[in-house]
């Protein structure tokens, strides 16, 4: 039912004084009487029962001057929640000896239970200048309490996650119907458990909705749950907030070198098909060292082709002589007729870089503190996993992870069957795609840039620094010889700071926040 609209209605109920009388007016004066102001106001409290969500209650009261002398009104004033309203603001300033004035006042429930106010009636009167008039109306509605509200999650460590359980509870006098409920809110927050809505709640009755707080950041977010229903004041909010936290500020120092140093291993498949390949392999070691040297003369090749995992010939340094031909010679050693795992590369590498401990036939081939580039090169697709269902690209690449002294400094580039012309490169593009490293086409015909592409991936480890502990996303800052830099990015699968450029022998401080280690489910 819509809300009633009055005038305040004015009546005279009583006749005009003469313009000349005992009390000494003359016409248009504009003075009071002599003699005492008194005003009547009746009821003095008004009670208007219980009201439904759609209706309007309309009651009123009426103010008059029962004195012998002119009263001043001052305007009235409504102390009261939105459920009351004063239905005309049509009020005289003045009321004469017997006049009187009707005030009417609505009741729309906004909520259920009793609601209270007061109107207070202000005038000249000598002894009651203020008069209030209570109010009282009852909701017939339904009302929605969200508890608890306001909620805090507290500190929460960056990574981990707590939730919390909001109550809607109807704690009205009709039937409550939940229409929506939504979050807005910084991403840390989630809905990740609500009723299916449209919901009804019968007076007395609850249902609860999870939200989940998960920050990525450090800060302290804020989020609003509004839950919109057909209580009379259409949607109610709720307040969470919390604070994603750390567990302290770490500084990792690295001293790099002027030449840093790099270990190369060649796996080379040796099944017929790869005969003019393996030689152009070979042609490309030339190239690959001259770029490599620009940075640094701290590198080392080793190349295997045999089921033994031993280096052919001898592991080839800077120093070496005759060092194309051998390598050549190397990269050619064994054919498909005495090699069972020419197509198992990883395999293959990881039996070399097994045996690289004193006396093993290795040894040496992997130093600590080096960046490790392991290139293969084969036309068929990575064949380790045919001898068991677990051995995968992945199991063989964290295998040779544990094999080396630090699986952060591994890069894998190929030069395989990307374009496929023979039978792909399956196993070797992923486990290429997981380092970082070159992906190269074996079926190309012009192999131009290929050597720089390999020198490229070669020094990117060796400005891979593995960090000591996982930091909090955006708290990373680099210094290089004390001088900031934003020339690095972070790399989540090693947990390493990876510098965008060779910055020669220097100092590299990187600090940022601790993320701390979330707590045990149930905890």
């Amino acid at each position: 039912m819509p809300r009633a609209h009055a005038s305040l209605l004015v009546a005279a109920v009583g006749a005009v004084l003469p313009a000349c009388s005992e009390y000494e007016l003359s016409p248009g004066d504009g003075q009071e009487a002599a003699g005492v102001v008194a005003i009547d106001v009746v009821p003095r409290s008004i009670d208007f029962l219980g009201a439904a969500g759609d209706e309007t209650v309309i009651e009123s009261f009426s103010v008059t001057n029962v004195g012998p002398a002119r009263a001043s009104l001052d305007p009235l004033t409504l102390e009261a929640t939105d459920s009351f309203a004063l239905l005309s603001d049509d009020w005289p300033e003045y009321l004469d000896p017997g006049e009187g004035v009707t005030v009417e006042v609505a009741f729309s429930p906004e909520a259920a239970q009793t609601r209270t106010g007061v109107v207070q009636v202000r005038s000249n009167d000598d002894d009651e200048p203020e008069i209030p008039v209570t109010l009282t109306g009852f909701g017939l509605v339904p009302e929605l309490r969200i508890s608890p509200d306001p909620y805090d999650f507290g500190a929460v460590a960056v990574g981990c996650d707590e939730g919390v359980r909001l109550s809607l509870e109807n704690v009205g006098e009709a039937e409550l119907v939940l229409d929506a409920i939504t979050l807005a809110a910084d991403p840390a927050f989630s809905l990740v458990e609500i009723p299916t809505l449209p919901f009804r709640l019968a007076p007395g009755a609850w249902v609860e909705s999870r939200v989940a707080f998960a920050p990525t950041t450090l800060g302290e977010p804020e989020a609003t749950l509004t839950v919109t229903s057909n209580e009379p004041l259409g949607s109610r909010d709720a307040s969470l907030s919390g604070e994603g936290a750390g567990s302290g500020t770490q500084t990792d120092r690295f001293d790099l070198d002027d030449d840093p140093p790099i270990d190369l291993l060649f796996a080379i498949d040796q099944s017929c098909s790869m005969d003019d390949d393996a030689a152009a392999v070979a042609a490309e070691l030339g190239p690959l060292l001259d770029a490599i040297d620009d940075v640094t003369d701290g590198w080392q090749v080793g190349v295997v082709t045999l089921d033994s995992g031993c280096v052919n010939d001898a592991i080839f340094d800077a120093s070496t002589p005759d060092l194309q031909q051998r390598f050549t010679d190397a990269a050619l050693l064994g054919d498909d007729r005495d090699v069972t795992d020419d197509e198992a590369l990883l395999k293959l590498a990881h039996r070399a870089l097994s045996q690289t401990d004193a006396g093993a036939c290795n040894a040496g081939l992997v130093r600590p503190g080096a960046a490790l580039h392991l290139i293969v090169v084969s036309d068929e697709p990575e064949r380790s996993a045919q001898e068991r269902a677990g051995w995968t690209w992945d199991y063989w690449l964290e295998a040779i992870g544990d094999a080396t002294p630090d699986a952060s400094a591994l890069v894998v580039s190929g030069i395989v069957d990307k374009d496929d012309c023979n039978d792909g490169d399956d196993g070797y593009a992923e486990a290429i795609a997981a380092t970082g490293g070159a992906h190269l086409s074996l079926c190309s015909s012009d192999w131009t840039g290929y050597a720089d592409a390999l020198a490229v991936a070669s020094l990117s480890r060796t400005w891979t620094l593995p960090l000591s502990e996982a930091p909090v996303d955006g708290t990373i800052t680099v210094t290089i010889d004390g001088a900031p830099t934003d020339d690095w990015h972070h790399d989540p699968d090693t947990n390493a700071v990876v510098l965008g450029s060779d910055p020669g022998a220097a100092q590299v401080e990187v600090t940022y926040e601790v993320r701390t280690a979330c707590p045990e489910p149930g905890r």
